[in-house]
């Protein structure tokens, strides 16, 4: 269950700068991990949507580190979530627009011909059908329309996005 891999220097552990894999730690790492977990929580009000993160320990300047590293790998994690699921959404939107576009565009040629063919026939019949296929055409458009107006939403929701990401990654080079 465990592999041992660390490097002990007396109750340390070393890891040789790697990131911990939570599927290759050490039974001492788990430990560890475990206690930490213990001191901290974090509470989510869902009608304001802020999250409240509390560290518990002996040592007010290791809680206040610790809460700040919580808080910035979750902002991290939300900010990546946020961005990947726009960017799906912009993907899956603009699928949808380009396949609607394509059919209205075939109902528009048929349409087109049908009117084309039948010029100056009086028959109820025909102008049955003409008002069938405007109808036709005109729930693509609709559709069309819609696909196109959901994808530049998803686009607008996106763009803040990409933009706070990129002043994160500012701030932290500025850090460094």
């Amino acid at each position: 269950l465990f592999v041992s891999k660390e490097v002990s220097k007396g109750n340390s552990i070393h890891t040789r700068g790697q990131k911990l894999s939570a599927f290759q730690m050490s039974k001492k790492e788990y430990d560890i991990i475990e206690g930490i977990k213990q001191k901290i929580t974090c509470d989510v009000d869902k009608k304001t949507d802020v999250i409240s993160i509390t560290v518990q320990d002996q040592d007010p300047l290791v809680c206040a580190t610790m809460a700040d590293s919580v808080r910035q790998h979750l902002q991290n994690f939300i900010t990546s979530y946020r961005t990947n699921k726009a960017r799906i959404d912009v993907v899956h939107y603009t699928k949808l627009a380009k396949e609607a576009k394509k059919e209205y565009d075939k109902s528009v040629s048929i349409y087109s011909s049908f009117c084309d063919s039948n010029q100056d026939v009086e028959l109820q019949s025909y102008i049955s059908k003409r008002d069938e296929l405007e109808n036709e055409m005109q729930l693509k458009f609709n559709t069309y329309s819609a696909m196109r107006t959901q994808r530049e939403a998803m686009k607008a929701i996106l763009d803040p996005l990409l933009k706070e990401n990129v002043m994160v990654e500012l701030s932290k080079d500025d850090e460094t």
